[in-house]
């Protein structure tokens, strides 16, 4: 009578772990293909690299000017230069953020908004400890 019932409940559990273990591949399926359409990879990437670009400028000596190439973008983005912390959002409002380290002595004319078209650069000119960020 007892090896009846161990029986039933071997099988309920395992159903029940049968059924976890889809739910977790379900929301782990969603949540990549979420990473696919919001390009919070791509974002992210971008934010990374403007923001070691901006620190590099710090360190170059005399007057620079780079053209930043905005060719790996496949959609058009807006971009927000604070004090030490880089915004970059779609038209459709997902954000990513980066933090990176400053300089007390330059005055880095920040940005707020700027409109990336896809297949436009930006260009970043260093001029006498005063940095300038803008569409090329």
């Amino acid at each position: 009578m007892f090896k009846k019932r161990g029986k039933k409940a071997g099988i309920l559990l395992t159903i029940f772990q049968l059924i976890i273990i889809a739910i977790i591949s379900l929301f782990m399926l969603k949540s990549v293909l979420d990473l696919k359409n919001n390009r919070v990879l791509e974002k992210n990437f971008i934010a990374r690299d403007l923001a070691l670009i901006t620190s590099s400028l710090y360190a170059a000596p005399g007057n620079v000017t780079y053209v930043y190439d905005q060719d790996l973008a496949t959609d058009e983005y807006f971009i927000t230069f604070e004090k030490n912390f880089i915004k970059i959002w779609d038209p459709k409002g997902r954000v990513v953020g980066y933090y990176y380290p400053g300089d007390k002595e330059f005055s880095v004319i920040y940005v707020k908004d700027l409109q990336i078209p896809k297949g436009k650069n930006l260009q970043f000119v260093k001029e006498n400890k005063k940095i300038e960020i803008k569409n090329d």
